[in-house]
């Protein structure tokens, strides 16, 4: 809730519906169904939505077996497909693993690691070609960046989190265009 930034109200708020998600008799199919549809075909608030669950279910550092079940669950039933999912477990991990946007911010070395982590929080390998580093950051900049999201009317909080985003995904650019100048 810190990292989202929430009022005290709408940290209570949370906490409520939090406590009302873990009864056994949740409509959880039935709550997705409705989010599904109140979103109108807009994947990017289904992205952020998934994000959000995600890296609340990596807070412990982590992603448990129990947690990903109900992770795939709201992707079979939001319509997000898995793959798409996948790769963006994969550039969360990448991003933790480097210590968030902060992590590509300081100065340093060909350090293996921490270029990896870049390369994966643009989705790819360090086999990745220029063009394709290019291309992946295009369309994650595309993604997220809040200039393009704010005529979809989304809430600030969700503006906060792209924010965020267009950060790390900047910072993992530069230090691989940096990289790249290197060799």
């Amino acid at each position: 809730m810190r990292n989202m930034r929430l009022t005290p109200e709408q940290q209570q708020a949370a906490l409520n519906l939090f406590n009302e998600g873990k009864r056994p008799d949740f409509p959880l199919d039935d709550i997705l169904e409705q989010f599904r549809r109140e979103c109108h075909g807009r994947r990017s608030l289904i992205r952020m939505f998934l994000e959000i669950l995600l890296g609340t279910a990596m807070a412990d550092g982590e992603i448990h077996d129990s947690e990903l079940y109900i992770l795939y669950y709201v992707c079979d039933h939001t319509g997000y497909p898995r793959a798409d999912f996948e790769r963006i477990i994969r550039m969360m991990q990448a991003g933790q693993h480097a210590g968030g946007s902060a992590g590509f911010d300081r100065k340093y070395s060909a350090d293996n690691t921490r270029l990896r982590d870049a390369y994966g929080v643009l989705g790819l390998s360090k086999k990745a070609s220029a063009d394709e580093v290019k291309k992946s950051y295009r369309r994650l900049m595309t993604q997220y960046h809040p200039d393009k999201l704010v005529s979809k009317g989304l809430p600030d909080e969700m503006m906060k989190f792209a924010t965020e985003k267009t950060q790390a995904i900047k910072a993992a650019y530069d230090l691989i265009q940096s990289s790249q100048k290197l060799h």
